[in-house]
């Protein structure tokens, strides 16, 4: 992890050249989930407002290892949001088609038993499922991944579910919303982009989660 100094800078940097294309910037997710304490400093001086660089049961803040909704960074203004995961008898998944693909090995039946798996998981416990999807790889038809993905949307259909954005998903477990409103961006017009919607057409982070009760 790179010096707070370096790490300011390049932050201050690439969070300027995304909103000068797009609108302002409230989330952060650190590439490899690389980070450290001045990281969440840096972080709450630029105003963002949720860091998604965690995974429930793997890579978290010391006190939330088991964790799976979002929670307030302990000193800090920043909310943590954990990826969600997935254990099997041998290894402990982390829901990310990138990963499950290339670290994982999965194909696409496995991955669609996974987050069908994880689904029923979730609804039983009443905890979102968070899960990051990457255009190149759910959005390729030719691997499994986007039939993995569509057999995932129809099984969670009549479900009484939201899928919700990663503001909305921090504003329901924080008793203060977040003040900004996120407009996700369009992706490209090919049949498989066309029900991914993804920030910048580069990953989008899906939660699932139960819906309220109306009173």
């Amino acid at each position: 992890t790179m010096n707070y100094t370096v790490q300011k800078e390049k932050l201050i940097n690439a969070k300027k050249s995304v909103e000068e294309k797009s609108q302002p910037i409230i989330g952060f997710r650190p590439q490899y989930f690389s980070q450290n304490e001045e990281t969440y400093k840096i972080l709450d001086s630029i105003n963002i407002s949720y860091n998604c660089g965690f995974i429930s049961g793997l890579k978290y803040i010391p006190g939330h290892q088991n964790d799976t909704k979002p929670y307030k960074i302990t000193n800090h203004s920043i909310y943590a949001v954990p990826i969600s995961s997935y254990k099997t008898l041998n290894q402990t998944i982390y829901l990310c088609d990138i990963s499950a693909s290339n670290k994982y090995k999965l194909n696409g039946t496995e991955w669609y038993t996974i987050l069908k798996n994880k689904f029923d998981d979730c609804e039983e416990k009443d905890e979102p499922m968070v899960l990051v999807l990457n255009p190149w790889i759910t959005g390729n038809e030719t691997i499994g991944y986007w039939q993995a993905f569509t057999g995932f949307l129809n099984y969670t259909d009549n479900k009484n579910i939201s899928v919700v954005s990663t503001k909305e998903l921090v504003d329901y477990y924080n008793e203060t919303p977040i003040p900004i409103q996120i407009i996700q961006d369009e992706t490209p017009g090919t049949p498989a982009f066309e029900a991914i919607l993804a920030i910048s057409c580069i990953y989008f982070i899906a939660c699932v989660m139960r819906k309220r009760k109306e009173n």
